[in-house]
C-alpha cells in the first residue's frame, strides 16, 4: 500500500480512499448516488431553462413579425389607394384623348 500511496497518493480521486482509515463504502456510495441525482436534476433544469429561452425568443420574434406585418399593411394601404387613382385617371385621360 505504501508503494501505491507514493505513486498515486497525490492524485485527488484517491485521497478519500488512502487518507481515511474509517472509509465507509455505504456512505461513499450513498453520497455518490446523491451527487449523481443532483447532477441529473441540474442537467434537467438547465435543459428546461434552455427550452424556456427558446420559447421566449420564439414568442418575441412572433411579436416582432406581427408588428412588422402591421406596418407593411399600413404602408400597403397608403400606396394602393393612390396607385388605383393614378390607374383610373390614366385610363380616363386615355379615353379623353381618343375622343378628341
Amino acid at each position: 500500500m505504501s508503494r501505491f500511496r507514493t505513486r498515486f497518493g497525490n492524485i485527488r480521486p484517491f485521497d478519500e480512499f488512502l487518507d481515511s482509515t474509517d472509509f465507509d463504502v455505504k456512505t461513499y456510495t450513498s453520497q455518490s448516488i446523491h451527487q449523481a441525482v443532483i447532477a441529473e436534476q441540474l442537467a434537467k433544469l438547465a435543459q428546461g431553462i434552455s427550452q424556456l429561452d427558446k420559447e421566449l425568443h420564439l414568442q418575441m420574434m412572433q411579436t416582432r413579425i406581427g408588428a412588422l406585418q402591421g406596418a407593411v399593411d399600413r404602408m400597403k394601404a397608403k400606396i394602393v389607394e393612390p396607385y388605383n387613382k393614378i390607374v383610373a385617371r390614366t385610363a380616363q385621360l386615355a379615353r379623353l384623348q381618343r375622343e378628341n
